[in-house]
This record gives structure tokens, sequence and C-alpha cells, in this order.
């Protein structure tokens, strides 16, 4: 689709508004707490937006391995980032996650939800952060505030993940990349 980029360039399908993203063996980012080389190989399919914004997407995959993920992200380098995802988490059942990198990585365990497809919603308003996650699309429940200086413009975009596994089809729809400021970022309106 027209105005999309590759950070980790990988396969997208496109039919109509929804898209594939092929996750890659073995693909994730994460900048480990001890300090040590980020893993920076998932694939991120990506358009640039600026200032407060908002990402919004139904995110579905067959999860198969622990940290197998399809999420959204917005993001400014390798190391300052702020992610909400359907990820395979430890004990082997599906929750909404997020995961905030200000220079390393804070891995957050949301609710479970033991879904194939969730609503995701990342959204900006200055240099704070909120994500939200939905089981139906019209309510959004709080997984993450927080703080991250990130520049003006950012990647809004589609992650892919495989940390462990042999990958697959990260599925996405209802796509929503606005440029707007919420009026109450805690609450995703």
């Amino acid at each position: 689709m027209e105005g999309y980029a590759w950070i980790n360039e990988s396969s997208a399908k496109w039919s109509g508004k929804d898209v594939s993203v092929t996750a890659p063996d073995k693909t994730d980012l994460f900048a480990p707490l001890d300090g040590s080389d980020v893993v920076h190989s998932a694939p991120v399919y990506y358009r640039e937006v600026t200032g407060d914004c908002v990402i919004r997407v139904k995110a579905a995959m067959k999860p198969h391995n622990k940290y197998d993920g399809a999420g959204i992200i917005l993001y400014d380098d390798e190391r300052h980032w702020v992610k909400g995802c359907s990820e395979v988490v430890d004990n082997g059942r599906s929750a909404a996650i997020s995961v905030v990198t200000n220079g390393v990585s804070d891995d957050a365990i949301g609710p479970y939800v033991d879904r194939e497809s969730i609503w995701l919603q990342v959204a900006r308003k200055g240099e704070d952060f909120a994500v939200h996650f939905s089981l139906d699309g019209e309510t959004f429940d709080l997984i993450r505030f927080c703080h991250v200086p990130m520049g003006r413009t950012v990647k809004a975009g589609l992650v892919a993940q495989a940390p462990l596994g042999e990958g697959g089809p990260r599925d996405f729809s209802q796509i929503s990349i606005e440029e707007r400021t919420l009026d109450d970022l805690r609450a995703g309106k």
C-alpha cells in the first residue's frame, strides 16, 4: 500500500484495507535490561507521523511459540519506542502486552485474552504515551501509560515477531493511523 515503508523488510499482502505481514523465523525487537546488544530483527511496516497521533488496529495470529506476536508500534529509533501487542507469554497463554523502550525495554504482561484477535491502540500526546486493548473494538482499556522522549516525527507501524519460532503471518485489519490529539490519553479518547 502506498505510503508504507519497512524497518527489517518482510512481505506484506494487502486484501482491500487489510494486510498480512509475515514474521520471519526468530525475529524480535528488544533492548535487554542488562544493556547488551539490541535485538532488532522483527519487521515493522510503517508510515511516518508528526506530533500527537493514534494508531489503532485489529491484530490476529495463530499462536504457535512463546513470544509470537502481532502488534503496533510508535518508533523513534532502536532504543526509543512504545509497542502494544497480542503475544504468547511465558505460560503459553495469549495476552495483551506492552513494551516500552527508553534505552532498555520494559516488558509488561497485561490481561490474558486467549483468543486469536484483539484490538490494540497506541496514542501519543507530547512525550506521553498510552497503550490500550479491546476485545470488541468499542471499549478500550488502558494497559500502559508512560513517558518516553522521542522526536516530533516517528514511525507508526505494524510489528510481526517470532523470537523463538518459525514465524508466519500476522493479520491486521481496521487499520487507523491518525495525526490527532486525544482529549484524555489515559482513557484512550
